[in-house]
């Protein structure tokens, strides 16, 4: 009786020992191995999220601080689009980093649709340049160019869902042409005008001359642009928004070499650049 006695106390002993084994390694796969096990996970996730936030921010184009006198600042611009060559021009412009101002033109508006807004979410700003472009029906009275003004305002607003406040008169202020069409003194008329609306009017102080009559190569309108931005902190560059691949393909070259002088980009607003800035793209309107 007593042998098995003590058989039996032994066995119980035995399980119990089991049981506190089974127990202690239950124990190790909970949730403080799980938390272990986690942090792999975890730091795969913080290696993910880094790269994209770096990716993000090349992608990103930089804001130039254009209150800083020291910091050369250019403005690419580009008339009388859009065009059939816009969606390379802003694939250049977003390969480049690099936003824009379009001072479009109605009628070309309406043979591209989702062009404009197209721009704007690249970041790009649209500004009103002409409806027609015709400057025989523009500057020959104050009512056909506040017609003319008013109707691709408007236009814009409603592709974009963003109001214009930036324009540029076809010809820019300075041009004497209209002269042709009007014997009264319009343009200073018109300048009175968008202020009233609450734009403001840039012309340029550099241009590329891709819209000769013979266009130029890639190289030419390089070279061209640079040489007028050598000695300039504020450069506010004309470029057409047409069918000429040169213009296009030269942008890239034209950023990079730009960089390495010294610029940084930005887009045009009644604030940018400011009046220290504009004295030369804002010129007295004849």
């Amino acid at each position: 009786m007593r042998k098995r006695l003590k058989i039996i106390i032994s066995l119980l002993g035995m399980l119990l020992a089991a049981g506190i084994l089974i127990g202690l390694r239950l124990a190790d796969s909970g949730p403080a191995a799980q938390t272990v096990n986690a942090a792999p996970a975890a730091a795969s996730d913080s290696v993910r999220s880094a790269a994209r936030s770096v990716r993000a921010k090349k992608r990103k184009p930089v804001r130039p601080d254009a209150s800083n006198p020291k910091q050369k600042i250019a403005y690419l611009t580009f008339d009388d689009g859009p065009s059939g060559m816009t969606p390379k021009l802003l694939a250049a412009l977003k390969g480049c980093r690099v936003r824009a101002t379009f001072f479009v033109v109605g009628i070309q508006a309406e043979k591209y649709p989702g062009a404009l807004r197209q721009i704007v979410r690249g970041g790009n700003v649209v500004g009103v340049h002409s409806w027609t472009h015709k400057y025989s029906y523009i500057y020959k009275n104050m009512q056909n160019f506040s017609a003319d003004f008013n109707e691709l305002k408007d236009y814009i607003k409603k592709e974009t869902g963003i109001a214009p406040n930036v324009c540029r008169f076809p010809g820019g202020t300075n041009n004497t042409v209209y002269r042709h069409y009007s014997s009264g003194p319009i343009m200073r008329q018109a300048v009175s005008l968008t202020h009233h609306l609450g734009f403001a009017y840039y012309d340029w102080n550099v241009s590329s001359g891709e819209a000769s009559s013979v266009p130029p190569s890639k190289a030419a309108i390089v070279r061209t642009v640079v040489s007028q931005c050598e000695n300039k902190r504020t450069a506010v560059i004309l470029f057409h928004d047409t069918e000429n691949q040169g213009y296009v393909d030269a942008v890239p070259e034209i950023v990079a070499k730009l960089r390495s002088m010294g610029f940084a980009f930005d887009t045009l607003s009644p604030q940018n650049p400011p009046k220290f800035r504009a004295k030369g793209v804002r010129f007295k309107a004849r």
